[in-house]
């Protein structure tokens, strides 16, 4: 998918009264985290920043373009990681609710549980306001908790579940790396890295492709 120019404008300001200061403003037609098309608004204060601007656009809109012509090769619109998939399914019907998926780019569930598109993936986030734990996409986080070395070696390669009951952890979600960490008031934490799989999903009806990635 090319970027469309839609509009573009240079103005000076303040030539009278000193230094001119410029603005740069353009808008594009672009390719959104959904996959879907957008409008893109940059503005900058020169001309060197707007095209480090652009660069960036156009180095986002290159690979999601590329993801969706892999989708499209195969008729769908997009994965989904097992995390997020179980969140949906524990709390609302699946496929209404991933049929209006398409025509935004994040949505939440009941429980503040986020779903973010990230280049036609959809991964999940959990409340910040949690005391408990938090996690975005592949990264879980106990809030005041600690494990032994002995205890974190072998809980790699282990269901995520044997570590922490979170609900939506299903068996094949597993830990791959196991860290300490503190937060921002210096208290101790746990951080998982875990290892996933992803399913193909249609937003048309709804459907989740079952069958791993």
């Amino acid at each position: 998918m090319p970027i469309r120019l839609l509009d573009g404008r240079i103005s000076e300001f303040g030539a009278w009264t000193g230094p001119a200061s410029t603005h740069c403003r353009i808008l594009l037609e672009t390719l959104a985290d959904n996959l879907t098309p957008t409008i893109s608004s940059l503005h900058a204060g020169s001309v060197d920043e707007l095209e480090r601007q652009f660069d960036d656009v156009a180095a986002d809109v290159e690979r999601r373009w590329a993801a969706k012509q892999t989708l499209d090769r195969i008729g769908s619109h997009g994965t989904i990681d097992a995390l997020a998939l179980n969140a949906i399914r524990q709390q609302v019907e699946l496929a209404p609710f991933m049929a209006t998926l398409r025509g935004r780019c994040r949505a939440w569930l009941p429980d503040e549980t986020a779903l973010i598109w990230q280049d036609g993936h959809i991964s999940s986030g959990g409340d910040p306001l949690n005391p408990k734990f938090d996690w975005t996409g592949n990264r879980f986080t106990i809030w005041n908790a600690t494990l032994p070395e002995a205890s974190k070696i072998a809980a790699i390669g282990r269901p995520a579940s044997s570590v922490f009951p979170h609900p939506p952890f299903s068996p094949e979600i597993v830990v791959e790396d196991v860290t300490d960490g503190v937060d921002d008031q210096d208290h101790s934490c746990l951080n998982l890295l875990l290892a996933m799989p992803s399913f193909h999903f249609t937003v048309e009806d709804g459907s989740v492709d079952l069958r791993p990635v």
